[in-house]
């Protein structure tokens, strides 16, 4: 059953890819976008979790090699969590922006 688990989770986070290339070349922040980077960020939060779950069952099972590779797979979560998480907040705060450049632009916008 763990190993099912580490099997998804490393899936999850090495086939998530990085939707900037497409947002580079809209040069357009859609609520899409926004929504599946949100998505991403609470399935690597989720994946996160589970490894850290994980690691303390291997732990107290007295699996130490066990222990050491959910232990590895939760730091990689972690860092795809922050990466995507700025990637989100930087995403959001463009569509804001966006958002007010049009409105300004067409009062009628909304």
């Amino acid at each position: 059953m763990i190993r099912i688990v580490l099997a998804v989770a490393m899936t999850i986070i090495i086939a998530v890819p990085g939707p900037a290339g497409a947002v580079l070349a809209q040069q357009r922040v859609t609520t899409s976008y926004v929504e599946e980077l949100r998505n991403k960020v609470e399935t690597q939060r989720d994946a996160y979790y589970r490894f850290e779950l994980a690691e303390k069952e291997a732990l107290e099972d007295g699996s130490a090699e066990r222990a050491a590779a959910f232990r590895d797979a939760k730091a990689k979560a972690y860092e795809a969590y922050h990466s995507l998480n700025a990637q989100l907040q930087k995403a959001q705060y463009e569509k804001r922006e966006q958002e007010k450049r049009l409105s300004e632009q067409n009062p009628d916008y909304r």
